[in-house]
């Protein structure tokens, strides 16, 4: 077992929680081949029935109580230390699954977008993943969450409205979209939807 703990703030009250996983799981994971990576392939890393996303789920759906539960969970998943592909892991892209982002405790964005979309999903909330390109060859993922929010979102082919979810940096709300990114142009794409 290997443990972790995690502290962020929500609603000007600090959290602290401590996660224990199986190692065995986390090395099973970084053994799965990532092959070819395409924009397709970003949802097959979303794993909301994963051992340690059901109970980290849980103990974070407690913690924040009455709170907004996505809106708690976002401000846990902004506290994860971003870090590249390249420098965490040695390759151009490197996509994790859940429990590889929560032991090593940082990740780029699909990282902790993939982590985010798998923990509401578990708590029976509708999330998807959301790509952004920011030029050519290049681009930003974002969480995208159903639900009675405000302000930037996008409509997918069933009508199902998804707002903006930005999980890299702290202290976004859920439908604030950072100015530098170019959210809604030609090219955003919802993945992992129903």
């Amino acid at each position: 077992m290997v443990e972790r703990t995690y502290e962020w703030n929500y609603g000007g009250n600090r959290y602290s929680l401590t996660l224990a996983m199986p190692l065995v799981d986390y090395y099973a994971a970084k053994a799965i081949p990532r092959g070819s990576i395409t924009l397709g392939s970003y949802p097959a890393y979303i794993d909301e029935n994963a051992d340690c996303v059901s109970m980290l789920s849980k103990a974070l759906k407690t913690a924040a109580g009455s709170r907004d539960v996505p809106s708690f969970v976002l401000s846990f998943i902004q506290s994860i230390q971003y870090e590249t592909d390249i420098k965490g892991t040695g390759y151009e892209e490197y996509p994790k699954f859940p429990i590889e982002t929560l032991v090593d405790a940082k990740g780029d964005c699909e990282d902790v977008v993939g982590l985010y979309v798998s923990l509401l999903r578990a708590l029976n909330y509708d999330a998807v993943m959301i790509f952004i390109p920011t030029g050519d060859i290049t681009g930003h993922m974002a969480a995208g969450v159903a639900g009675d929010y405000t302000g930037g979102s996008i409509t997918d082919i069933n009508d199902t409205e998804y707002h903006y979810a930005e999980c890299t940096a702290r202290g976004w709300s859920i439908g604030q979209v950072p100015s530098s990114i170019p959210f809604g142009t030609q090219g955003t794409t919802i993945l992992g939807g129903a």
